[in-house]
Parts: C-alpha cells; sequence; structure tokens
C-alpha cells in the first residue's frame, strides 16, 4: 500500500544526501484504532495501546478510527527541564519502536507523532524510554518536535559507548528549492536522555546555483571511558548550474566541510566540544540563498 508519509521520509534522505543511510520509514506504523491491538515489533507480549498509555495515559480509539488522547505524560526539550504542555484532545497519527542498550541494559523506544497539525510545537513528537521487562515502565520522556516531518532513524545503531547506542532524531521539511534538516544524536544515562549533538543543516537548489549538505557521525572510542567522543562532519558540495541566470554572488560553487568532536565530561556528565566550526556553519546558513 502507498504511504505517503514513507514517500516523503524518503525523499528528505534522499534530498539531503543524509549519511550513515538510516531506513528512514523501515519501522513507521500509521496511527489507527486498529493499531492499538497488534504487537510493537519485537515485543509479542506488549500491545501498542499498553505502550501508549504510558505516554499518552488516555490513549484511545476515536470516533473517526484514530488513536485519540487528551493528557501527555510528564515531558520535557533537550533544552531544560520544563513541561511541555499540549492542549488535547490530539491525535496518535505515527508510530515507530526499536530497541536500544543503555549501560548494558535492554531498553525500548517507542516514537510517538501528533497531528501534523501540531508539527513543530510542544508536544508534536514524544520520544519514551521504556524499561520492557517484567512490567513496561515509562523512564524517561522527550519531546523532540523541531520541525513538519520528525523521525526515529532506524538501521544499525553506533556504540556511543561498549554497552550504549547512539540514538538519531531527525526533524525535517522540504521547500521549494531549500530543504532543511536537524539532526540530533541523543544518549542514555542513568536511565535518562541527553543530548550529544544537535546539527542543523540546509540545502539549496536555485537558478543557475545547486548545493547539497550532509552530516556524517562518526565514534572514537576512548580507552577506559564510559563513552566515546562522537565526531561530527558537514560536508556541502555547491555547483554552479548551465542556466540563464545568474546565481547570488554570495554562493560559491567547491566543497567546504566543517567539523567539530564532542567529548564526553565524566564531572559534569555531558558532551561538549571545544570546536566553534558548527556555529560557522549556522552563520553560513543564516546567510541563506
Amino acid at each position: 500500500m502507498f504511504s505517503w508519509r514513507r514517500f516523503v521520509a524518503a525523499a528528505v534522505a534522499a534530498a539531503l544526501s543524509v549519511a550513515i543511510g538510516p531506513a528512514w520509514a523501515a519501522d513507521i506504523v500509521r496511527g489507527s484504532a486498529d493499531t492499538l491491538a497488534d504487537v510493537v515489533p519485537g515485543h509479542p507480549a506488549l500491545t501498542w495501546g499498553t505502550a501508549l498509555k504510558l505516554l499518552l495515559p488516555d490513549a484511545h480509539a476515536g470516533a473517526d478510527g484514530s488513536i485519540e488522547a487528551t493528557q501527555i505524560a510528564t515531558a520535557r526539550r533537550l533544552d531544560g527541564d520544563d513541561k511541555v504542555a499540549a492542549d488535547g484532545p490530539f491525535h496518535a497519527t505515527w508510530l515507530s519502536a526499536r530497541d536500544v542498550v543503555e549501560g548494558g541494559r535492554q531498553r525500548l523506544l517507542i516514537f510517538v507523532e501528533v497531528d501534523q497539525s501540531l508539527s513543530g510545537t510542544p508536544g508534536s513528537a514524544l520520544l519514551a524510554l521504556i524499561d520492557p521487562a517484567p512490567r513496561p515502565r515509562l523512564l524517561d520522556l522527550l519531546d523532540v518536535g523541531n520541525d513538519r516531518e520528525n523521525y526515529l532513524e532506524s538501521g544499525a545503531p553506533l556504540k556511543i559507548g561498549p554497552g550504549s547506542d547512539l540514538i538519531l532524531v531527525s526533524s525535517a521539511h522540504l521547500d521549494a528549492g531549500e530543504d532543511y534538516l536537524i539532526r540530533e544524536a541523543l544518549f542514555v544515562d542513568g536511565d535518562r536522555f541527553g543530548l550529544v549533538a544537535s546539527v542543523f543543516i540546509q540545502s539549496l537548489n536555485m537558478c543557475g546555483y545547486d548545493r547539497t549538505q550532509a552530516v556524517d557521525f562518526a565514534v572514537q572510542p576512548e580507552r577506559g571511558a564510559e563513552f566515546g567522543s562522537l565526531q561530527v562532519a558537514v560536508t556541502e558540495h555547491a555547483t554552479r548550474t548551465a542556466e540563464e541566470c545568474d546565481p547570488p554572488p554570495s554562493q560559491a560553487a567547491g566543497v567546504k566541510t566543517w567539523r567539530a568532536t564532542f567529548r564526553w565530561d565524566r564531572a559534569k556528565r555531558k558532551f561538549a566540544t571545544t570546536s566553534h566550526e558548527l556555529d560557522a556553519l549556522s552563520k553560513h546558513n543564516d546567510e541563506g540563498p
């Protein structure tokens, strides 16, 4: 069956040349009343209905066949501990799940995007960390809605530590000639989400000029450390195209690269970088076409 959501996800991945090749839409499930009775992939004893009630306590089948809710469990943003307030009722439109390892412990991620009209607003995309056994238990809940389309990336995870997976979440939208992507690398420390790095990239397709930005993540193990270092590289490929128009003079052809390494600060229990190159990238993108 054709899925517009999967089409958009594939288009985002292709247009922005996202590195590491995540299978963007492989684990995305359309939220509907019928879905509530289905089992979460890899967890035969857990239904979507039971899992969703951990983060949407009153999730239920709506009269229109959707998954409807009016409440969100206590959620926070990565930039602070503020509670997320979202006015209901709203609908759980897209669902996805994946298993991760944190400190050698098995954990389950549940990702829920609510009504498209709320995308990019508080509560529009929720990422839950769940202890699946013996009885499912919500450990942390994060609001990761940054743009119109929000995704929990699938594919083989990178290891940020010997017993911990790196979690990648993306937010994107496609405009006429301008495509945007925010890619966030998350980790879990003591059953609580934390941010390793957040990267904003922008691709342009203009008359006489074309540029594509892609971000690549790589982990460098640190001997004896609980977490490795995350190496971030953003590469831009820009070309002049043979069209009867003049591209803006500020948009030069060529290849540019911005790099940063995020290292674990054990005393502060967070990742940080001394590089200013991603700030330079933001300034570059803010200049626009």
